[in-house]
């Protein structure tokens, strides 16, 4: 698949000023850029707990001429970089610019993406927003069992499908811009996130219903969960002793004062 972007093969040139001035040589002799190696590996749906930075999996790939405008307002939990001119027509380009990219991070259903970072700057840095397209945009969906797939993506790639929803699955519709004359990715763009993770049931507030979850960093409600869950043991409450998880979790939120050390003299 052809498309704007040069892939660099070779770690040590990315960020060269040599790489940048024959990357956008190349493009005014009329290269509209190189063949986009969809290539893959098989790795593990991550399950996280609590806060942690991640990398990208990378699901799907694909490249368009559109940009591919935001149209639906409903369906998606998290949506950084948007600019109106940039929904009003999508920025179509003469050659295939646009890098669409399904990043998946985590079993679902997760508390929040709070913030992402492209190859070593955070999402809100002007070098991605500071224009009416901006070089990065992202739809987040946090992996609930009723969420749908990204319509405006369905309509802008065909191999999208509406079937295609990933539920159960907290992943981003990450969208890349390369523009000639302003060269921001030397190579396909390596993504990280900050994922407040899976939703846990605390027996200690809803004793009657583990179905409510909400979220925590607590050690005994995370095991406890883990314990149950279909992606975990999977085992039934009548199997665990549940009080004993509920002292355990008020034991790990007592804060203790530590005593002032003491100096031998």
């Amino acid at each position: 698949m052809v498309w704007g972007y040069i892939i660099a093969a070779v770690a040590s040139l990315a960020g060269s000023a040599y790489y940048q001035k024959k990357t956008m040589e190349d493009m005014k002799d009329g290269q509209s850029g190189v063949f986009l190696n969809k290539a893959g590996a098989s790795e593990g749906l991550r399950i996280i707990y609590g806060r942690r930075r991640v990398g990208a999996i990378k699901a799907w790939k694909g490249v368009t001429r559109s940009g591919a405008k935001i149209v639906s307002t409903t369906g998606y939990d998290k949506l950084v970089n948007e600019t109106a001119k940039d929904n009003a027509h999508g920025g179509t380009r003469d050659t295939a610019d646009w890098l669409h990219r399904l990043d998946v991070w985590a079993q679902g259903e997760i508390e929040e993406i709070e913030s992402f970072n492209i190859d070593g700057d955070e999402h809100t840095n002007t070098r991605f927003t500071g224009r009416s397209h901006p070089m990065f945009r992202s739809v987040s969906y946090y992996g609930s069992n009723s969420q749908t797939a990204p319509a405006d993506l369905v309509s802008a790639h065909s191999e999208i499908t509406s079937d295609m929803s990933g539920k159960g699955v907290a992943y981003s519709w990450n969208r890349f811009l390369l523009r000639a004359e302003d060269i921001q990715y030397n190579g396909e763009p390596s993504v990280t996130a900050v994922v407040k993770g899976l939703k846990v049931w605390n027996p200690a507030i809803n004793p009657t219903d583990s179905s409510i979850k909400t979220w925590s960093n607590n050690p005994a409600l995370c095991l406890l969960d883990y314990l149950m869950a279909d992606y975990g043991k999977g085992l039934s409450e009548a199997d665990i002793n549940i009080a004993s998880f509920i002292a355990a979790a008020a034991t790990c939120d007592t804060v203790e004062t530590i005593p002032a050390q003491l100096t031998n003299t």
